[in-house]
């Protein structure tokens, strides 16, 4: 009866096998079938001679350091087995394939649990370094409605790095920020590519086997391929992230207008209101129309800008529903004054109302205030700021003793200016209070100079 030791003690697998050359060893043991199947006598014989030279090829692999060459030798020379004994090749494969599948598993796996990390030819994987090194991500978002939150990336080498939410699921523009940063030599290879090499017919790298052979557990499969880096990236961030909430700069300014509408004068009467560059409280559509001065101010103080300040206000959803598109201001005339106004919904719980709100302003009463930032009165009669000029709040006292309240100026000039837009559009891209009024049509009056100490008071 033959066994396998009549293959692996014959010369020359015996020389091969002890010179540790077990790929040749296992190409002598298929050369050495091949000649004896020729000569079988009866299917018996076949199928106790490939049983004998498998379980030949099985001690090889079991013996070498790798065990999947040996393997694949055998298979090479399946096709030669095949034209000498008339055997179908695919039948020797899959005897091979049986016979040492079970040493190539255990030896893989005992690759991966003693401590023989997957590595790449020179350098360091960036999934090695991924795993290895990241001790944690800080999510930095803020409390502004419209954010653009960062990533923190900390890891044990000391590299800090800052991304925007999305990068990291390219991973080669997450690579090249690593690499600047870490005086490690890292590559773009990842080591859990190194599977591919270990997988079998019919398995590949969305499979289970590729999963549980690369770096980090099952549910992060490193691998280039867009889906898998996708969904084995997403799985690292969520392990090792924490969010951390900052007061946003666009938060920073609302704060600072809803601050200035509540401790302000305001005044139901729109004609005084742009006279006199106060606040208008619009009972109709229950609104507070705000001077663009206001917003200017709270976008010097802050740093930011009217735009910015829109879209914060419009995510917020404090803005009127009555202007069309994304618009939040209207510009308003009453004879040579024009001014914009951003216009909120009262109803909105985070709308305050002004402290003091006044029908009409029948009397001179000097620089009526609506307000500072903090909630003090004006003493010089306005704001001023780098960008947008003084800001007057109020009708000027009149120069003598003339009632001011039929609408008549002490020399005939303008009123007042109010709220006075420099820029040719709004934050909205509507055209300035020169060209819109308070019904929307066009052909208003240009607006009248800032703060003009020589504007009288009319309406």
């Amino acid at each position: 009866m033959t066994d396998a030791d009549e293959f692996l003690e014959s010369d020359d697998v015996g020389e091969f096998r002890e010179r540790g050359q077990y790929e040749h060893a296992a190409e002598a043991v298929m050369a050495r079938l091949g000649e004896q199947l020729k000569d079988a006598d009866g299917t018996a014989a076949s199928v106790q001679l490939m049983g004998a030279a498998t379980g030949a090829l099985t001690t090889l692999a079991e013996e070498s350091d790798d065990p999947k060459a040996v393997r694949q030798r055998a298979r090479d020379e399946s096709g030669d087995v095949a034209r000498r004994s008339g055997k179908k090749k695919d039948r020797i494969t899959d005897l091979i394939d049986d016979a040492t599948r079970e040493v190539l598993d255990e030896h893989r796996q005992q690759r991966l649990d003693g401590g023989e990390a997957l590595t790449v030819p020179e350098g360091v994987g960036l999934d090695t370094y991924l795993e290895g090194e990241l001790t944690e991500i800080v999510r930095q978002e803020s409390t502004d409605a419209v954010d653009d939150p960062v990533l923190r990336w900390r890891f044990a080498d000391g590299v800090r790095i800052e991304t925007s939410e999305s990068i990291h699921h390219d991973y080669y523009a997450l690579f090249k920020k690593l690499a600047s940063a870490t005086n490690k030599r890292l590559v773009p290879e990842l080591a859990s590519e190194q599977v591919e090499d270990e997988l079998r017919d019919g398995e590949d790298i969305g499979g289970e086997a590729y999963a549980r052979l690369s770096l980090g557990p099952e549910t992060r499969p490193w691998h280039t391929d867009a889906d898998l880096w996708s969904r084995a990236i997403s799985g690292l961030v969520d392990e090792r992230l924490r969010t951390e909430t900052v007061v946003g700069p666009r938060t920073d300014a609302w704060e600072s207008i809803q601050a200035r509408i509540r401790s302000g004068r305001a005044v139901k009467d729109l004609t005084d209101a742009v006279e006199h560059g106060m606040i208008h409280v619009n009972d109709d559509n229950a609104e507070v129309w705000v001077p663009t001065t206001v917003i200017d101010n709270a976008a010097d103080k802050i740093e930011t800008s009217r735009r910015a300040i829109q879209a914060e206000l419009a995510e917020r959803g404090v803005t009127s529903s009555k202007l069309s598109g994304d618009r939040v201001s209207e510009a308003v005339s009453r004879g040579a004054t024009a001014m914009r106004f951003w216009r909120l919904d009262l109803t909105h719980d985070a709308v305050p109302e002004p402290e003091t709100v006044v029908n009409e302003i029948a009397d001179a009463v000097g620089k009526a205030d609506v307000g500072t930032d903090d909630g003090a009165a004006a003493t010089d009669g306005g704001t001023s700021t780098p960008q947008h000029g003084t800001e007057t709040f109020g009708r000027p006292t009149a120069p003598d003793s003339t009632d001011v309240t039929d609408g008549s100026g002490t020399d005939g000039e303008p009123p007042d200016g109010g709220d006075q837009d420099d820029d040719s559009t709004d934050s909205d891209g509507e055209a300035g209070g020169t060209t819109e009024t308070a019904g929307g049509d066009d052909g208003g009056p240009p607006d009248a100079d800032d703060g003009d100490p020589d504007g009288g008071a009319g309406k």
